[in-house]
Order: C-alpha cells, then structure tokens, then sequence
C-alpha cells in the first residue's frame, strides 16, 4: 500500500473528504426531496416513511425475500444480491404505502388522522411478520 506524504498526502486527504461531502450532500438532498414529495402527495405534515409504516413493509421485503432465498436453497445472492435486496425493499414498502392509502379512506377521501393510525398499525404488523422468519 503505497503512504502520501507531504503535500501530496494533504491534497489526497483533502480530495477525498470533498468526495464525501459531496456524496453526503447529494444523499441528503434526495432524502428531503422524497420527504417533501411523500408529505405532499398524502397531503399530511406528518408523513414520514416510520409514521407510514413504509419502512416496515420495506424491511419486511427484504426479509421475505431473503427467506425465500433461503429456503430455495441458496442465499439473497440467488434473488439478484444488493439489487434484489433494494428492489425488495421498494416492493414491500410500496405495499405498505398501497395498504395504508386503502385503510385509511373515508368515503373516497383521505383522512390524515386515519392515515397516520393505518400507518402505525401496518408498521406494527409489518414488524411482528419479520419476527417469525428471523427464528426460522
């Protein structure tokens, strides 16, 4: 491994913070992009993806595929590695958005109250399904 030294080490140390920062900076600002996009879609200040119960759902995707790896005989690896396990992950929490948005309605309208409780109780069952398949 070759050690920079001098200037030359600054100026690599250097670079490679800027990268980060810059990486950090764009993760950053797709994140609140999603946040403001998902508040104004449902039309509620409080939507998140935790309230939502959408990281739940992705997180049960993630898990039910893995399990299904699993008993395939293989791994994650067999339902596509880092790609299958995001992809799984967007599945499973567009099934929970997609649940809570039915629940939630009244009368064909979207209730921000109900839509938050619907949110916290998919995230809930949501939870309680990964459980059995991480004892498996």
């Amino acid at each position: 491994m070759q050690q920079f030294t001098g200037l030359l080490g600054v100026l690599v140390l250097l670079g490679v913070a800027l990268a980060l920062s810059t990486d950090r900076r764009r993760v950053s600002v797709r994140l609140v992009v999603a946040g403001v996009l998902l508040q104004s879609l449902l039309r509620n200040p409080l939507a998140s993806p935790d309230l939502l119960g959408l990281a739940s759902g992705a997180g049960l995707g993630v898990m039910v595929a893995t399990y299904v790896g699993y008993l395939a005989g293989g791994s994650l690896a067999l339902v596509g590695g880092d790609l299958g396990s995001a992809g799984a992950a967007l599945i499973g929490a567009c099934a929970a958005l997609a649940l809570v948005y039915a629940l939630s309605q009244r009368s064909g309208l979207l209730d921000p109250v109900s839509l938050v409780l619907v949110g916290v109780v998919v995230g809930i069952i949501a939870s309680a399904g990964v459980m059995p398949m991480m004892s498996a």
